[in-house]
């Protein structure tokens, strides 16, 4: 998540963040945002607001759940077909292994 936002951040410096509430307890969420916040502390001039909504009070949420389940599908499973449907939409694509 935090290098999306790096590539969000060097793009568009002012930038509004809005993220799932998923984990309940407080402590996760806020190391979640002290990760961000510390990912994109060197670029200059950035101005980010982070909120951390419930998605299920979110539409703009649940439209993103769906980009990443498409990517998913097609990295997990060679489907390709849901990320032809955002692929115009799509400004970067990297894909980066957890080890």
């Amino acid at each position: 998540m935090v290098r999306a936002i790096q590539l969000c951040v060097e793009r568009w410096p002012r930038l509004k963040d809005i993220i799932d509430k998923r984990y309940t307890h407080e402590y996760l969420r806020q190391k979640l945002e002290w990760q961000i916040r510390e990912g994109i502390a060197d670029i200059k001039g950035q101005a980010v607001v982070i909120h951390q909504v419930d998605s299920m009070r979110a539409k703009g949420l649940q439209a993103v759940d769906y980009v990443a389940w498409a990517f998913w599908q097609k990295y997990q499973r060679g489907d390709e077909s849901y990320c032809q449907i955002i692929k115009d939409k799509v400004i970067v694509e990297e894909v980066i292994e957890v080890k």
